[in-house]
């Protein structure tokens, strides 16, 4: 499952020309959003994904202290952005969460 997987996330991301941006900005850096004790496991199920017209935009990518005994949270911050930026959030699992941004250039 872990590798078809994989193979359809690159091909998704190939297709729409994304980016992980925490790992273009952290690329020798473990970090892990999610951590269990017995057995030991800890991963990194969060991503941003970002084009390349929004990669520059992005101020800070980072992950936050967690509030919470296994999971930690992700944050996504941009830059000064105008009346051209708007997104909105669509939940597909109650798992998944998709953000689409959209920016309109003139």
């Amino acid at each position: 499952f872990k590798n078809k997987f994989s193979e359809t996330l690159k091909e998704f991301l190939g297709k729409y020309s994304l980016k992980d941006i925490w790992r273009k900005r952290h690329p020798d850096e473990k970090q892990f959003t999610f951590r269990q004790k017995r057995p030991v496991v800890e991963s990194r199920l969060d991503y941003w994904f970002v084009s390349l017209s929004l990669e520059k935009l992005v101020n800070k990518c980072d992950t936050l202290t967690s509030t919470t005994p296994d999971h930690s949270a992700i944050r996504l911050q941009f830059n000064q952005l105008n009346d051209n930026f708007n997104y909105h959030t669509v939940n597909h699992t109650g798992n998944v969460i998709i953000v689409y941004v959209k920016i309109n250039f003139c």
